[in-house]
């Protein structure tokens, strides 16, 4: 079992390291596509996290007004809380691939 990281220390990491290069996704699925992806465009130095590995309080769901259950409300509330607390604004997050055929793969990219 992986160790569930605070918001509060992932804000934390991102405002000492900010030269990271991290994605993180809703579900295992997500994060077998984007580790497919990176590793055929040899981008080997990015970390890619699935958001059931942060733990967000309740009480900042229910600030942003979101669905407590879901991976898309914790993805949005985490970029959200990086954005607002950390020097460096451009992150982008996945937060859903959709495959739309067994071959043709989607990707919907939000940047916050």
């Amino acid at each position: 079992m992986d160790y569930k990281k605070t918001l509060d220390e992932i804000i934390t990491l991102y405002q000492l390291e900010p030269s990271l290069t991290d994605i993180y996704v809703e579900g295992i699925l997500d994060k077998g596509i984007i580790l497919w992806f990176l590793n055929k465009t040899s981008k080997l130095h990015v970390n890619v996290y699935t958001i059931d590995l942060i733990e967000i309080p309740l009480t900042t769901i229910t600030k942003y007004n979101l669905n407590v259950d879901s991976n898309r409300s914790k993805l949005i509330i985490l970029a959200s809380e990086l954005n607002s607390q950390c020097q460096k604004k451009l992150i982008s997050y996945v937060l859903q691939i959709e495959i739309m055929k067994m071959l043709s793969r989607k990707t919907i990219l939000y940047q916050i």
